[in-house]
């Protein structure tokens, strides 16, 4: 039997990854405009408040006996969308990886948060594939075929 519990643990696990870069952005850019760090402030809460709310409608619908296969779908296409969402993450670290060649060649300088900022980037790709992962289990968890029946005694 799967459960849903190894879904949610993946995708609680994941959201750290995004927290993590959050954490490295609002470090390494804590002198910037406030309106600039607003938007990855807004877009890893926003991630958060999306994926909580489908999950718990997946397991609300799992725990009322609903029909899953609707739950199932969801879970699904929110395992697609954290993979897409990888992409964004992914398309950065390779833009910053060939602008630090460019500065080190034009400017003669080295950017002393690159590492981190890469660092950044790598746990939030991970960090949305874990949550497509364990959207992905959550859609194929399975009730149990036989529960257990508890046998009360009829002594008083």
């Amino acid at each position: 039997m799967r459960n849903l519990r190894n879904g949610g643990i993946l995708c609680a696990l994941g959201y750290l990854g995004l927290v993590a870069f959050l954490v490295v952005v609002l470090y390494v850019y804590h002198d910037a405009p406030v309106q600039d760090l607003l938007g990855d402030v807004a877009q890893t809460v926003g991630y958060g408040l999306a994926g909580l709310a489908c999950w718990r409608w997946i397991a609300g619908s799992w725990k009322a006996n609903l029909d899953l296969e609707v739950a199932r779908g969801a879970a699904r296409w929110m395992s697609a969308a954290a993979v897409l969402l990888a992409v964004v993450p992914s398309v950065s670290a390779y833009s910053k990886y060939e602008g630090h060649g460019l500065v080190l060649v034009h400017n003669h300088g080295i950017d002393p948060h690159y590492r981190l900022i890469m660092a950044g980037y790598f746990a939030d790709v991970l960090g949305l594939l874990i949550v497509a992962a364990g959207f992905w289990i959550a859609s194929t968890s399975r009730r149990a075929e036989h529960e257990p029946k508890r046998v009360e005694s009829a002594v008083v």
